[in-house]
């Protein structure tokens, strides 16, 4: 919300509080008044009443005449003799006739001090008119120098290009290409490239052949990988096109790339790269593994999300893969307590190389020793990964 816009809901709140203020105000100068009527009538009877009408409109006679009225009543019957009345009868009276003169004081004070308030809350709500006007008046101008939003873009029909692409010899190749991306979210070529060989009996060759044809008539962006260890791999992604021609031809909506999301989560190409290969390695292991990022609560607030989860024999493993990159101990410390909290004192660590693996070690074991943790290390790295066959550990250490 602008300044603007929040400076005039407080004048509009303030204003009408003041009304409101006003209002009771007013009602209770009208009580009092009511209260000096009510004085002077039994007090003074027709001789008020002839007063009164002397005095014009009683809704329009102020409070300080009304008043001096019923004083001038007061006094009459104070100083006027009565014969038929016995001592005792006329003290009574004294009496009375100053108590009603105590009343009539405080009511008069009241209907003054109501009617003074209620002039000054006159200004006051005047004042806050014109000031919630101005204000008003500047928002206008502010908002007339807002541009519009922009339209939004309707969503392109691919239809007619859809038809004349069907119509290529490659088309139910190209097809499968297409329909592997949107169900699985791979995004790796070389990973896409074997995996749909095996899935469709193409060739390999083939197979890059119709991701060729899929990347030059726009259905496919193909990106530069980050090079881990070896050769980067190609990144694909559907585009648009792609990602409407999928749902054309499945009826569904495609899979989020898992390059994506993981980008999302991580915000570094050499980390996404590096997750992805560790994760073809504990699957060639034999270890069934969850890339996508997963965000597990901790205690306290805080919040743990592993780059990789891995399982195996009813085992499970909370991994995070380090580049070594960022080894600063201090941001790194509640990373590795939320790690040890979620992986019951055991902390799992993937390194690319290793050299870093042994620096990421002496910086969990100094931090656990300085806050007295006992915990459980384990540590590998892609070069050990690499030479590990099914059945080996996969772990380099074990502190």
């Amino acid at each position: 919300m602008s300044q603007e816009a929040i400076r005039i809901r407080e004048l509009e709140a303030s204003l009408e509080a003041h009304r409101l203020l006003l209002a009771t105000i007013s009602t209770r100068a009208e009580e009092a008044r009511e209260q000096l009527f009510r004085i002077g009538r039994e007090l003074g009877g027709e001789e008020f009443e002839g007063c009164l009408a002397a005095l014009g409109d009683p809704e329009n006679i102020p409070a300080a005449e009304l008043a001096s009225q019923v004083l001038s009543v007061v006094r009459n019957r104070k100083l006027s003799p009565n014969p038929d009345t016995v001592e005792g009868q006329i003290v009574e009276l004294q009496r009375l006739a100053e108590d009603l003169k105590r009343q009539l004081d405080v009511q008069t004070k009241r209907a003054n001090a109501a009617e003074n308030s209620g002039q000054d809350l006159k200004k006051q709500v005047e004042a806050l008119e014109k000031n919630l006007s101005i204000e008003r008046g500047r928002n206008k101008d502010l908002a007339a120098q807002i541009p519009p939003p922009p339209t939004p873009t309707p969503p392109v029909d691919y239809s007619e290009w859809f038809t004349e692409w069907s119509r290529h010899k490659s088309f139910e190749g190209n097809k499968k290409v297409i329909i592997f991306l949107g169900e699985t979210g791979l995004s790796r070529q070389v990973e896409i490239k074997e995996k749909l060989s095996k899935e469709t009996k193409m060739k390999e060759r083939t197979v890059y052949d119709h991701i060729e044809k899929c990347v030059k008539a726009g259905l496919v962006e193909r990106r530069d990988g980050t090079s881990v260890l070896g050769r980067p791999t190609f990144i694909l992604l559907l585009t648009e096109r792609g990602q409407w021609t999928y749902t054309r031809l499945t009826g569904r909506t495609a899979v989020p790339s898992e390059y994506i999301g993981l980008l999302k989560a991580h915000k570094s190409n050499r980390q996404t790269g590096l997750i992805l290969k560790v994760g073809d390695h504990f699957e060639r292991l034999g270890y069934t593994v969850q890339r996508e990022p997963t965000t597990i609560k901790v205690a306290e607030g805080h919040t743990f999300q592993p780059d990789l989860i891995i399982q195996k024999d009813g085992e499970t493993f909370y991994l995070e893969v380090e580049t070594g990159e960022q080894m600063e101990r201090a941001s790194l410390a509640q990373k590795w307590q939320n790690a040890m909290t979620v992986g019951g004192g055991r902390i799992c660590v993937v390194a690319p190389r290793a050299s870093v693996m042994t620096t990421l070690q002496s910086h969990i074991l100094d931090w656990g020793t300085e806050r007295g943790k006992k915990l459980r290390l384990y540590l590998t790295n892609l070069e050990w990964l690499r030479s590990c066959k099914p059945g080996d550990s996969p772990w380099a250490r074990i502190r």
